[in-house]
């Protein structure tokens, strides 16, 4: 078991605590009792085959947890963890508990002989992009467009499911820092005017803006937000295809977030 503050991190491995991801799941995402997408028949499987499952405790009760499960990279063979889900409890969000399941992932799969953690995320989400960049050390490194089609969840119904593919080198040392606390926010920020959906390229780096708080933009701006979604993956995947990564995503005022895009070879 880790800790880390009030959290502790837990690999879980009975039906008990499986039933009970199979609640915090349907809580977070807001899921009807009939909706099959997780369970614990399926946590269990999973877990005794080179997946894994880990629980976060506050107080002494299961108020999170993050499923993984072993994948096989294209092409050379890498064995990593790929990270299917992360659920917190509503009350437990915005304490630490998202960042100690996952370095309690990370110690896991390092324990297994895996360095390489793997998993998808909105990019027009900007505190997931700020959390998943900046305060785990990760990368983002290419673009799955309309990943889940119309399988989405209640957030996500009504749009594409488009989502950031990030890699997570757990042996980095940015990361190996952040696992200790001994580094904060080291990724380089720049003082810039930028919109939402505006591209400031130079030669090895780049700026993209998207909205800091895209659900309230896409309630507020209906007809506006589908161009500008598009409008900033396809710059994203431009830069991709350029063989940049997003290295880091950080809020500018009440309007807009921006992401930094840099080359593998610039990331601090």
């Amino acid at each position: 078991m880790a800790a880390g503050a009030a959290v502790a991190t837990a690999v879980l491995r009975t039906p008990e605590d499986f039933a009970r991801c199979e609640l915090i799941y349907r809580e977070v995402f807001g899921l009807a009792p009939d909706d099959g997408s997780l369970n614990a028949r399926l946590l269990t499987g999973l877990s005794r085959n080179s997946g894994m499952v880990i629980g976060a405790y506050g107080n002494g009760e299961l108020v999170g947890f993050a499923l993984s499960f072993l994948a096989k990279q294209d092409g050379d063979g890498r064995l990593y963890q790929y990270s299917q889900t992360a659920a917190v409890r509503l009350g437990w969000q915005g304490r630490g508990v998202g960042r100690a399941m996952k370095f309690g992932q990370r110690s896991a799969a390092l324990a297994a002989g895996i360095d390489l953690v793997r998993w998808t995320f909105d990019p027009l989400l900007a505190v997931n992009g700020h959390f998943n960049l900046d305060v785990l050390g990760a990368v983002a490194t290419s673009i799955a467009r309309d990943l889940y089609g119309p399988m989405a969840t209640p957030d996500d119904r009504g749009e594409p499911t488009d989502r950031f593919v990030v890699d997570w080198e757990l042996r980095d040392p940015a990361v190996a820092e952040r696992a200790e606390g001994a580094a904060t926010d080291v990724r380089e920020r720049q003082p810039v005017s930028i919109r939402p959906g505006e591209l400031r390229a130079g030669t090895d780096a780049a700026l993209l803006g998207i909205p800091a708080d895209w659900r309230t933009f896409r309630r507020s701006s209906p007809l506006a937000a589908g161009p500008l979604r598009d409008q900033i993956l396809e710059h994203a995947q431009q830069l991709m295809g350029a063989g940049l990564v997003a290295v880091s995503c950080w809020r500018l005022d009440r309007d807009t977030a921006v992401y930094r895009f840099a080359g593998k070879g610039l990331q601090p």
